[in-house]
């Protein structure tokens, strides 16, 4: 099993952030999702996009598997951002594969279900620059053609003023921080020792009889799966806040809603993740 060792690492043998480590295994995954990005753009780059999936996706399998992030700090409470780490690399690939199989360039446009205009003038070298990054950063392809057939709930948030709509995510952000510090200080109370701390166990405890069991791990896992969605939430909020003075988009372009995360999740929990992306089409069905 010596080449199964040589393809994943064991833990211990991965190497900490540094400036080399960065260039050597972290800055090449990004360079790749990039370059796809910048790919996608332009007509006529399918077998391209095809012969550099491969490098794009073990470059990312590298970093997820040969990067520490908290090696250094001796902190077992931060191994989460290892986690994160695998997932946003996980993520990075999973777009690429999807943007390497489109047969038709990607482009922005406010109606995705509608057929892309003629192009009046030629692609740039900083227009295509810009537009890769802002597709390599888009969450949910809002803006672009890739997002059609996707459904965003109505924003509840005032989009008619800049100061109206800072101030009301001021204030969604300090309740949503509130309900989900409450939330995760709950999940911890079933077993600070245990399942609250960074080592982490099962959250069925074998000494309760069957209900009490499984009625326990219920609480636990919907208390977690809500702190996630309102820890999203949070992200987004923050984000919207850094970023917002930064850019020129009106209010409604950069808004998010609970709604979506909480919906999706739930789905996945009770209906299996091939229902979720059917879900919110299905509400909206039902409303009509």
């Amino acid at each position: 099993m010596n080449w199964l060792t040589e393809i994943v690492p064991p833990p211990d043998t991965r190497v900490p952030l540094t400036f080399q480590s960065f260039t050597q295994l972290l800055l090449p995954s990004l360079l790749c999702y990039y370059a796809t990005a910048v790919l996608v753009l332009i007509p006529g780059t399918f077998y391209a996009r095809l012969a550099f999936l491969p490098v794009t996706v073990w470059t990312a399998f590298r970093t997820s598997t040969r990067l520490d992030l908290v090696v250094h700090l001796n902190d077992e409470r931060l191994i989460y951002l290892n986690h994160g780490l695998a997932l946003s690399m996980f993520t990075l690939a999973m777009r690429s594969v999807i943007w390497t199989f489109k047969l038709k360039p990607l482009y922005k446009t406010p109606h995705p279900d509608k057929e892309r205009p003629p192009k009046e003038s030629p692609y740039t070298v900083s227009q295509v620059a810009l537009d890769a990054f802002d597709l390599a950063s888009n969450l949910r392809g809002i803006g672009w053609n890739w997002s059609k057939g996707l459904v965003i709930p109505k924003e509840t948030r005032p989009t008619h003023s800049r100061t109206s709509f800072v101030l009301a995510t001021l204030l969604r952000s300090f309740i949503f921080v509130l309900i989900f510090d409450s939330l995760h200080f709950c999940v911890q109370s079933f077993g600070p020792s245990t399942i609250g701390s960074s080592g982490g166990h099962t959250i069925f405890d074998e000494n309760l009889p069957p209900l009490q069991r499984y009625t326990r791990s219920t609480v636990i896992s919907t208390c977690a799966g809500l702190a996630i969605c309102f820890g999203i939430q949070i992200g987004y909020n923050f984000l919207t806040l850094g970023g917002y003075p930064a850019v020129s988009e009106p209010p409604f372009a950069m808004a998010s809603d609970l709604r979506h995360a909480v919906v999706r999740y739930l789905a996945c929990g009770f209906l299996g993740p091939e229902m979720a992306p059917s879900l919110p089409r299905l509400v909206r069905f039902v409303r009509e």
